[in-house]
């Protein structure tokens, strides 16, 4: 890689000052917290050196939205390297529940169902209804159609649905 103008290194710093924390949550909404997501943040910013050039800061907007979709296409393209569902440790505690569900009952209801799901279909509720990935974003994380996608949602809502009436 060459050197960096002094121009280019101060643009780069700005931009690292700017956005780093922004860029950091992002890339946690994908792979999670740790330092996996700093690694692809980090290398969201290397991937954009070459670029530096065409940024313009005074455009704020369009800048932050073209580093976020270096880390959300670098933080998928981690996911299908591993070929894993993206839900890591921070997604298997007890915390993740809605807010929504008062009662401490509920609770430990919805927790024992979710338990006795197999993973996948647990993965997918908790990405689909606790995380908030739509569809299409569900689909390409996972390498399939969204027609598929959609069917696997049906199926593990049914399967939830069954073990939470079995539990009451």
């Amino acid at each position: 890689m060459s050197q960096l103008s002094q121009g280019e290194s101060e643009k780069l710093e700005l931009l690292f000052a700017r956005y780093e924390h922004y860029l950091l949550r992002v890339a946690e909404k994908y792979v999670g917290q740790g330092n996996c997501a700093e690694d692809i943040v980090i290398e969201a910013f290397v991937k954009v050196i070459p670029h530096l050039g065409k940024l313009n800061l005074d455009d704020g907007h369009k800048a932050r939205n073209y580093l976020v979709t270096v880390v959300e296409r670098l933080a998928i393209d981690y996911l299908r390297e591993k070929s894993v569902l993206p839900l890591h440790e921070h997604l298997l505690g007890e915390y993740w529940i809605d807010e929504e569900l008062e009662k401490a009952e509920e609770k430990k209801l919805v927790t024992d169902a979710m338990k006795q799901l197999k993973f996948t279909d647990a993965a997918i509720l908790r990405l689909k209804y606790l995380q908030g990935f739509s569809n299409e974003e569900l689909a390409e994380i996972l390498a399939i159609s969204e027609a598929t996608l959609r069917k696997r949602l049906e199926r593990a809502r049914n399967r939830f649905r069954k073990i939470l009436e079995n539990l009451t």
